[in-house]
């Protein structure tokens, strides 16, 4: 009778076991799922991946109590959005088999700023000359002592007021005047009085922390979901714009044969896959730590 070890491969070693087997992949929710699997082919090609069905979308914190078991291993890999737990503690997660995203969620990575003018440029065939960049680096200094605070809340160095989701909701309900929004949403976050001793109170404890969070890159640890409706909503406007620009000097028929060849593009389904952009340009910091890991 052959050897069981032989048949099922359990007397190879960890890494051996990668190679023949398939690697589930224990993520918060399918759409998570979809992310992770791409992201690994994308780097180590020959490996095959299957979602764990124990973990599909049972959220973060089973994840988080599948990792206070160490249930990780090489052929059952956990990967979950950082939100704020990369910023507040640079150590959580750290172990091998675990992934997280470093910014606040894949959201926030299909958000990179760097890489949206594509998506603009196959809905309309226009390019946004750094429009996107400049907005999103405005929306991140408006946001970042909002940010800066929630860090400083989830460190437990202090507490100023309660900045959880139902009571800064308030800051977002204009996102359909998307021309006057970010103005509106600079006002309201004057109104929420967070003071400049109070950030650079939590400025000087990021630096000692070796925290990475700056004015200009903040967007990509706030809520990723709100992040995204907002930045769907501006990049929206702009292929708008575009068009109409564009199909002004064409005759009728060829405004028509526009209008066929760029309806067929999805700007939600291009935004929600931006990250594979940067698997190409490899231009983003947080893309390159997830990849520094995949061995």
């Amino acid at each position: 009778m052959p050897n069981q070890d032989l048949l099922d491969g359990s007397f190879l070693s960890d890494e051996e076991a990668i190679f023949t087997k398939k690697i589930n992949l224990a993520c918060e929710n399918q759409e998570d799922f979809i992310f992770w699997e791409e992201t690994f082919l994308f780097l180590k090609p020959h490996l095959k991946f299957e979602s764990d069905i124990f973990s599909r979308n049972q959220g973060k914190n089973y994840l988080k109590n599948q990792i206070a078991q160490n249930k990780e291993k090489a052929t059952y890999w956990i990967c979950l959005d950082s939100d704020l737990d990369y910023l507040v503690d640079k150590n959580s997660y750290n172990r091998r088999y675990i992934f997280q995203t470093y910014v606040y969620s894949l959201e926030s990575l299909c958000c990179f700023a760097t890489n949206l003018e594509h998506i603009v440029k196959k809905c309309s065939f226009v390019a946004c000359e750094g429009k996107i960049e400049q907005f999103c680096e405005k929306l991140s200094e408006i946001l970042y002592p909002l940010v800066l605070a929630q860090v400083y809340e989830q460190k437990k160095w202090g507490k100023l007021r309660d900045f959880s989701d139902k009571n800064i909701s308030f800051l977002f309900e204009n996102t359909n005047d998307i021309a006057n929004f970010l103005k509106d949403l600079e006002e309201k976050m004057n109104n929420l009085n967070i003071s400049l001793a109070y950030i650079q109170e939590i400025e000087q404890k990021l630096i000692e922390n070796q925290i990475e969070i700056k004015p200009k890159n903040a967007y990509l640890f706030f809520d990723g979901h709100r992040i995204e409706a907002i930045l769907e909503k501006y990049l929206q406007s702009l292929i708008n714009e575009n068009k109409k620009s564009y199909k002004e000097n064409l005759e009728v028929q060829a405004k028509s044969e526009y209008e066929n060849k760029t309806k067929e593009y999805s700007l939600k389904t291009l935004l929600k896959t931006n990250y594979k952009e940067i698997f190409v340009k490899k231009n983003c910091f947080w893309i390159e730590k997830i990849s520094g890991l995949v061995v």
